[in-house]
């Protein structure tokens, strides 16, 4: 099997729209990890999501057709990366078996916060419209399988609490996703990520900001592209994709940033939506 990583959102904060956002892509958090088979292997019934920003409506035609089973990670319950949820048709149809994890971030599970925020006047239709099939589960303590996948978990830095998901596969390759975090607010923090991350065949990790404009939003809870970069070089990975765009920034703005990295470091790029990346 080969593990295929799609990226169906990358924008931090609110979608975006416009001709000047086409390359990387207009909806915000999500991805989607599947296994493609080989040499008359059988199809996939399960498949992995990480986050569920408005990138989870393009699921079903980013996955293999056979996908039965699909479990949700959420790093965090900030609202560009739950979205999706709300209006994604398997969460109303029953047509897919998912179940949805989430660390108990401020104290709490996830599902009554969706049910605060999924009421009249703020949204008319509730958690009881969703399908029998949906299940909303606690981030378990230790490691976990989902499918043949090996989940692991680290608490980061970033306002109201995130987790920090290690995918292992069955071939030891490994991905990390970090999905917003604040470089040097923790030096604690910032050393478990780095032996958390070490080595690994790929991080996907915000860095939605300039240094320019890191100057004046310090403390906000993401990073300047440049220190995601200059972390993971440090750490050995071996490929970095940069997440969570700013929904300010444009394609040309978003080349140049890539082009400056790259001349740094070679093996760094911007996330692009539709991006198919293959471990």
């Amino acid at each position: 099997m080969k593990n295929k990583i799609c990226l169906l959102g990358l924008r931090g904060s609110i979608p975006v729209s416009g001709d000047e956002f086409r390359e990387f892509g207009c909806a915000t958090s999500c991805m989607v990890v599947y296994a493609e088979p080989e040499n008359g292997e059988p199809e996939p019934e399960h498949a992995i999501v990480i986050d569920a920003g408005t990138g989870l409506l393009n699921l079903r035609k980013n996955m293999p057709g056979s996908i039965k089973k699909v479990t949700v990670l959420l790093s965090h319950i900030h609202l560009d990366h739950i979205q999706g949820l709300l209006m994604l048709p398997e969460m109303f149809n029953g047509r897919l078996e998912m179940d949805i994890y989430c660390g108990k971030h401020c104290g709490g599970s996830f599902e009554p916060y969706l049910r605060d925020m999924m009421k009249p006047p703020i949204w008319p239709i509730t958690p009881d419209f969703f399908a029998k099939s949906v299940h909303f589960l606690d981030l378990p303590e230790g490691d976990f399988m989902a499918g043949d996948v090996l989940i692991s978990s680290m608490p980061g830095s970033h306002p109201d609490d995130i987790d920090i998901f290690r995918l292992t596969f069955k071939n030891g390759t490994t991905l990390v996703h970090v999905g917003d975090y604040e470089v040097g607010q923790s030096e604690e923090i910032d050393e478990k990520l780095k032996s958390f991350a070490r080595d690994t065949s790929l991080l996907l990790m915000d860095g939605m900001y300039t240094m320019d404009e890191y100057s004046s939003q310090r403390g906000f809870g993401h990073s300047p592209w440049e220190m995601t970069a200059e972390l993971a070089n440090k750490v050995g990975v071996q490929r970095l994709r940069i997440i969570h765009h700013s929904p300010t920034h444009s394609d040309e703005m978003l080349r140049e940033a890539e082009e400056y990295v790259k001349s740094k470091y070679p093996n760094a790029g911007m996330g692009r939506e539709g991006e198919i990346l293959e471990l």
